[in-house]
Formats: structure tokens, C-alpha cells, sequence
């Protein structure tokens, strides 16, 4: 794809500003608005002034109009007509399907929620540091790809099957990620037995994912620890299971790191489709070790 920014109007004090070129165009799908909520915060390179007070200001304002936009369209999307006029009978109503188009040929519509949804947390964590959204927005994201059963797929083929491992288990790293931050439980078991979708796969690189998740899980397994180790010394209750706990985690970790530290990553950059996933498999790693590191 070729950049190409275009020039924006304000029509009111409180709205996106609209493009000059096309004029009644807003984006409309949760995936398309939660990416122009990152998007936005991007300086125009017409910006004089990029780093200026009132530029920044001007972008965070607009990076939040689409955020709400987005999380306004998720909501939309899931509403149902009788829960209006006869709430009653939405208790047995499904949601109305969805007819617009997908947003990549290769992810199916319901999916896209999800992405934006997670796409939302990270941006109320990484931009507005807001960590109590950023868990509320992952919970969600977590949920509505349990109630689709992008859990249960186990090793699943077909056109979107990629699609549905690569956004479940993104949903399952950011609630993850929530714990970590906020330093609390999980709201789902770590290694829930149900969870039985195959990793996503990486052409360029095939053991990106696993060392992804072990070393996310095990970040979230010593988070896990600290609340417990802080809850018995504080209640005076014996130690020795939490100190057992901390050999078996360290059992753990060590060879997890001790791995990381052997891998050369590559700064080539991505120049065909084979190409970019295995940049994305060599950030997965990268990831990894920062988190095993840190």
C-alpha cells in the first residue's frame, strides 16, 4: 500500500475531522475505526509542528473519537431490535446477521469486533493509560470469542482457520497482558483444558508462537505468585507450598530465558508475504525475551 494522507475539515467542535476529497466518508466497521484510532495519533507530515501542545492534543482527540466510534459500533452490532419494543422476546432473539463487507477476505465478519476490541484495550493501556479499560476491553474481546467457540477449534482447516487461531489467542495474550499490568488474577484459567485451538502458524517461523506463549505464561503464572506469596505473608500462614511454588516457576523460567538469549534476530525487512510473517515470528520473539527478561 502506498501512504498517501489526506487533508481534513471539522464540521463540529466534537467530530472527526471528515477528508476533503471525499467528504461524506466516515468509516464504519468496530476493525476499521479502532485501527484509525492508532492511525490518528500519527503526525501528518504537513505538521510543522508535530510535537507542538495543540497538535498532540488535536490527535489524542481525534485517536479518542475513533476509539468511542469503534467501541459505539461494536455495540450497534450486537444490538437487538426486540430488546427496544419487546425486550422479553430478545431474551430468545438472535443478533441480525451482518451484511456489509468483511474487512480482509481471509477474516470472517463476526471475528472483527474481536480484533477491535482488543485493538481498543491495548490502545486505553498503551496511549490514555487507562488499565481498567484496558482489562474491560480485553475481557470482552475474551468472551465474544468464547461465545463464538474460537476456543474449541483444535486444529481446525479450512478458509478462516488461521483467522480464528490467530484472534483467539490474541484475545487470550491481552487478557494475559491485563493481569500482568494490574498485577491480579486472570479472569480465565492459564491452562484451561478447554482451550483447545491450535497455535497460530508462521511460515518463516515456526517456533515463534510457542516460546511466545510460554513466556506469557509464565509472566502471568509469577504474577500469579507475587498476589499469593503477598497474600500468606500478610495472613502468616505457612510458607513452605509458596516456596515449593517458587523453585517450580523457576524451573520454569530459567530455560525459557536461557533459550531467548540464544536467538539472532534479524533486522531484515519484509519484502514478500512469506517475508513479513517471519518478521512478525522474529517480534514474537523478541517479545518474548524482553518479557523473560524484564
Amino acid at each position: 500500500m502506498t501512504d498517501n494522507p489526506d487533508l481534513g475539515i471539522r464540521r463540529a467542535p466534537d467530530a472527526i475531522f471528515s477528508s476533503k476529497s471525499v467528504p461524506d466518508f466516515e468509516p464504519s466497521s468496530p476493525i476499521s475505526l479502532a485501527i484509525s484510532a492508532t492511525l490518528a495519533l500519527i503526525p501528518h507530515p504537513d505538521d510543522k509542528n508535530p510535537s507542538g501542545t495543540e497538535s498532540l492534543h488535536l490527535r489524542r482527540e481525534q485517536a479518542q473519537a475513533f476509539a468511542q466510534s469503534a467501541f459505539e459500533s461494536i455495540e450497534i452490532e450486537s444490538e437487538l431490535i426486540d430488546s427496544v419494543i419487546q425486550p422479553g422476546e430478545a431474551l430468545s432473539s438472535d443478533p441480525l446477521p451482518l451484511h456489509r463487507k468483511p474487512f480482509h477476505p481471509r477474516n470472517p465478519l463476526e471475528n472483527e469486533s474481536i480484533i477491535a476490541l482488543i485493538m481498543l484495550s491495548t490502545y486505553e493501556y498503551a496511549q490514555r493509560g487507562n488499565i481498567a479499560k484496558m482489562r474491560n476491553r480485553a475481557g470482552q474481546a475474551v468472551n465474544a470469542a468464547i461465545n463464538l467457540g474460537l476456543h474449541i477449534k483444535g486444529d481446525e482447516e479450512g478458509y478462516y482457520s488461521e483467522a480464528n487461531r490467530r484472534v483467539w489467542w490474541m484475545a487470550y495474550i491481552t487478557v494475559c497482558q491485563g493481569s500482568i499490568l494490574s498485577n491480579s488474577t486472570p479472569p480465565i484459567l492459564l491452562y484451561d483444558p478447554r482451550f483447545t485451538t491450535s497455535g497460530p502458524t508462521y511460515a518463516g517461523d515456526p517456533g515463534a508462537w510457542p516460546v511466545f506463549l510460554q513466556s506469557q505464561q509464565a509472566i502471568t503464572s509469577a504474577t500469579q505468585f507475587v498476589i499469593d506469596l503477598d497474600a500468606t505473608l500478610k495472613q502468616g500462614s505457612n510458607t513452605t507450598a509458596i516456596w515449593d511454588r517458587m523453585l517450580e516457576l523457576e524451573a520454569i523460567i530459567e530455560p525459557l530465558i536461557v533459550a531467548a538469549d540464544s536467538w539472532a534476530l534479524s533486522s531484515t525487512p519484509p519484502l514478500t508475504l512469506d517475508s513479513a510473517e517471519m518478521v512478525v515470528g522474529q517480534a514474537l520473539r523478541g517479545i518474548a525475551r524482553i518479557k523473560l527478561n524484564r
